[in-house]
C-alpha cells in the first residue's frame, strides 16, 4: 500500500482505487487527491487503541482507501504484537463498513485477546 505522501505525489494512483474522506462518523468519497491528502493528514483516524497486558496492541482505524471488489471496506481492526514497534509483527483481524461495527469490533476483539492473555496467564 502507498503511504499518503507517496500518493499525493504520484502520477500512478493503484488502478481502481478509491479515496475517502470520513464526515463525523461517515464515510463519503474524496471530491479530488488534494481532499483525500489534507484529509488524511490532518485528521486522527484511530477510532481505537488499546495496550493489553502483554504489551500488544489492539488498533481500529479509518482507511480511508478501497479497491472496487471492497468498496464498502473502509475501517480495519489489527492487533501489533508490540506497542513499542508496531510495524513489527501484525496480524489483521476485520474490516469494516461503518464506524459503529468497527467499534464494536474493537471491543469485541480486545475482550477477547484479554481473555485469551488471562488464561494463558500472560
Amino acid at each position: 500500500m502507498f503511504t499518503c505522501a507517496q500518493m499525493m505525489t504520484s502520477p500512478n494512483l493503484p488502478p481502481g482505487l478509491l479515496l475517502f474522506v470520513l464526515e463525523g462518523h461517515e464515510p463519503r468519497q474524496a471530491k479530488s487527491l488534494d481532499e483525500w491528502g489534507e484529509f488524511m493528514e490532518k485528521q486522527d483516524r484511530f477510532l481505537a487503541q488499546e495496550v493489553l497486558a502483554d504489551g500488544s496492541m489492539v488498533s481500529t482505524v479509518f482507511l480511508g482507501t478501497a479497491m472496487p471488489h471492497a468498496p464498502n471496506l473502509l475501517f480495519e481492526t489489527a492487533h501489533f504484537l508490540s506497542s513499542d514497534n508496531p510495524s513489527d509483527t501484525i496480524e489483521i483481524l476485520k474490516h469494516y463498513a461503518t464506524w459503529k461495527d468497527a467499534m464494536e469490533g474493537h471491543a469485541m476483539f480486545s475482550t477477547a485477546l484479554r481473555l485469551l492473555q488471562k488464561e494463558l496467564g500472560e
